[in-house]
């Protein structure tokens, strides 16, 4: 698959080797010079018959020594170049220009599919010399904002999100600014994960709608292209392979790696709570799954803090506190925490009366990082640092046997059926 990409822009992720490669270029240019130094011949007898045949190959001797010198320059120039690790993209700001608004004689059908996922909440820190709170998707929106502009009359736009659930924002149809600026400032970052090839799949069944030259079509892809976007080290979605045959596929740079810590999963040992032995209060045993994504991930300390709300989610009925400590190269752990619930912290509530457990009652977990807010310099994103659960709290569990009383092997009544056998006959029906 082939699809047209348009790299207007080339970034680097090392530099100094890149500026290795091209200082290297200077080695064989000296050897070729000290080659060429002047010496004193000294004549003998043959030499005039070579100095014929040099004479009669000069031109393609010089030609031959040019064409060696440029490989040997070439040779460390790539080399260098690749260990620069270079990132090749279509940067959709200036992709319009290249061609003119009604270059070629027909009009262009562009296709904006942004990327609105939890990813774009984090903060922006392409420029280092703005702070002013912007996020992600800030800069998505005015890249895609730049793309209107550079429009004209008689092009057709059409434009979709990509979180989930992806979808149109604008059918394609004849490009009016006012209700392309409309359309894309109405777009407001989303809390779940994209499914960009669910987008594509909806870009593609627009397109066959719309008979239109593929040189003169656009999709481009404005995106951060954070973990999952869209995979690079797998072979290519059938989605894109189909579009490439329809339009010139463009993406913008991806976004600068930013470290950040995310409460990745929240689960309960059970979804149903029950008092424990001799109506002791309940406990509610939890695991809290965090995840961190750093270049080189140092020793560092992250406050996790879980917590049992009510009906009230302002009052927690229990709060959990602890402090985990990364070692390096720890990307991953699982958190346990145990709540114990007091009856009487929730003496007034639905479900409690005095000391006592009375009736059924849904209850919130929460577990987030510290405060829930953003920490600076290693969390980047802090829509991430808080994850919530339910569970059902109940008095008592009502578990129903129907059988005859001599299936229980024993010739007693059903009252004197002993624990072990209301088990038995509950897990294993005869």
């Amino acid at each position: 698959m082939t699809p047209a990409l348009l790299a207007q822009v080339v970034s680097l992720t090392h530099q100094a080797l890149a500026l290795g490669g091209v200082g290297a270029v200077a080695i064989p240019i000296a050897i070729h010079l000290l080659a060429r130094l002047r010496r004193r011949p000294q004549p003998w007898g043959a030499m005039r018959f070579l100095l014929d045949v040099q004479r009669r190959h000069r031109h393609r001797l010089r030609m031959e020594q040019w064409l060696l010198l440029a490989v040997r320059c070439l040779i460390p120039l790539v080399l260098g170049l690749a260990l620069a690790g270079p990132v090749l993209g279509g940067y959709a700001r200036g992709l319009f220009g290249l061609a003119g608004p009604t270059g070629g004689g027909q009009q262009r059908l562009v296709c904006l599919v942004i990327h609105d996922t939890l990813s774009t909440h984090a903060d922006d820190i392409e420029d280092q010399s703005r702070v002013d709170g912007r996020s992600r998707f800030d800069r998505l929106r005015d890249v895609a904002m730049s793309i209107v502009d550079g429009l004209g009359p008689g092009d057709r736009l059409g434009v979709w999100r990509s979180a989930r659930p992806g979808g149109v924002v604008q059918a394609i149809g004849l490009f009016d600014p006012a209700a392309a600026r409309r359309a894309i400032e109405s777009i407001k970052p989303r809390y779940s994960r994209g499914d960009m090839s669910a987008t594509l799949s909806l870009v593609d069944a627009a397109l066959d709608q719309h008979s239109h030259a593929p040189d003169r079509t656009f999709v481009v892809l404005v995106s951060d292209f954070a973990n999952g976007a869209l995979p690079v080290d797998r072979p290519v979605p059938a989605e894109v392979e189909r579009l490439s045959t329809k339009a010139k596929l463009l993406v913008t740079r991806p976004a600068t790696a930013a470290a950040n810590i995310q409460v990745a999963g929240l689960h309960t040992e059970s979804s149903r709570v029950l008092p424990g032995a001799d109506d002791a209060p309940p406990t509610l045993r939890v695991q809290v799954e965090l995840r961190r994504f750093v270049t080189d991930p140092p020793r560092m300390q992250t406050p996790i803090e879980v917590a049992v709300f009510g009906s009230d989610s302002s009052q927690p009925w229990s709060v959990v506190s602890a402090d985990h400590h990364w070692s390096p190269g720890q990307t991953q752990v699982v958190i346990p925490a145990v709540m114990r619930l007091n009856p009487r912290a929730m003496t007034g509530t639905t479900g409690v009366v005095g000391d006592e457990w009375a009736g059924d009652q849904a209850i919130s977990i929460r577990a987030r990082i510290g405060t829930g807010q953003t920490i600076k310099g290693v969390d980047a994103l802090g829509a991430d640092n808080e994850r919530w659960a339910v569970a059902t709290l109940r008095s008592r569990l009502y578990v129903g046997v129907i059988d005859s009383p001599g299936a229980t092997g024993s010739t007693a009544g059903w009252s004197e059926l002993s624990p072990g056998q209301w088990c038995r006959l509950a897990l294993v029906p005869a």
